[in-house]
């Protein structure tokens, strides 16, 4: 795994050279952002991004805990360097060069963590799991957004095209992976971009070679899988 680890760490870092952080900013925006609204964040909470790149969502979290704290980790230094330069005025967050099996944070100490586009990539997500049951508080919640899921045709693509392994679950095997950690299912539905498609700017990619493809991989939206901690450990 830990090989597994290194080259995840390799790529990213490449990623960060590249500027690939502000296009997965881009390309994400809606879904994350919609999904931080259905966390209806309390202002006095900590919370965690899980796999933040340059840390964007890590900052929209922030501006709704004038009283807590918004945490991101990433495995990328690289990454994590541009999180913080772009972050440096904001009191309210930390960022963290870490992998997601290893978390720095003490037992019971996040109240909700967000995983973006992060975990598939995972080497082993049993272990994951149990880390972020292990730093959540009694009731906490993690919400897991993924473009890539088996019942999204298009995206079943991807898995071969990239430069680093990947999980291909589908919606009930997602369902598994955090029961099977610990967690209950408190909802499960697809998150869809609202911001309108440009048919003038659209251009082929992985799996949409045309604009009929590209709306209709865009209208199945990304996997948004919600699970919570239900019970105290002493």
């Amino acid at each position: 795994m830990e090989d597994r680890k290194a080259q995840l760490r390799e790529e990213f870092n490449e990623w960060a050279d590249a500027g690939r952080g502000e296009g997965m900013r881009k390309g994400h925006w809606d879904m994350t952002v919609q999904t931080i609204e259905k966390m209806e964040l309390a202002g006095d909470e900590t919370v965690l991004d899980l796999g933040c790149g340059n840390g964007w969502a890590v900052r929209e979290m922030a501006k709704l805990l004038p009283d807590g704290k918004a945490l991101g980790i990433d495995i990328s230094e690289k990454m994590i360097e541009e999180a913080r330069e772009k972050s440096e005025n904001t009191d309210n967050i930390e960022f963290y060069v870490a992998s997601a099996d290893e978390l720095p944070f003490d037992d019971n100490s996040v109240h909700h963590i967000l995983s973006a586009e992060s975990f598939y990539y995972y080497p082993e997500l049993e272990p994951v799991v149990e880390e972020l049951h292990r730093i959540l508080t009694s009731g906490g919640t993690v919400w897991c957004l993924v473009d890539l899921y088996k019942e999204n045709r298009y995206s079943m693509t991807w898995p071969e095209k990239l430069d680093v392994p990947v999980h291909a679950l589908g919606e009930p095997e997602y369902r598994e992976v955090f029961e099977q950690g610990g967690f209950k299912i408190t909802g499960q539905e697809r998150v869809v971009d609202r911001r309108p498609i440009d048919e003038e700017r659209f251009k082929p990619g992985w799996g949409t070679p045309t604009f009929k493809d590209y709306k209709e991989y865009k209208s199945l939206g990304s996997l948004l899988t919600v699970a919570r901690k239900t019970f105290s450990e002493s």
